[in-house]
């Protein structure tokens, strides 16, 4: 399995990169629109929604 490298740009209010804005993949800036589920177990772990996203 090959692994692949991502950014991701992220909001710090509160709490360290409480949210993020945007994912960076292939070459390419995809914003996050909405974050659909939020957990925290050690650390902050989201899943985030973008519509401008083909993948």
């Amino acid at each position: 399995m090959q692994m692949i490298p991502i950014r991701v740009e992220c909001y710090s209010g509160y709490r360290a990169d409480e949210q993020p804005r945007a994912v960076h993949l292939a070459g390419e800036r995809l914003e996050v629109d909405d974050v659909v589920d939020r957990w925290y177990q050690g650390g902050i772990a989201t899943r985030p929604r973008s519509t401008d996203c083909e993948h």
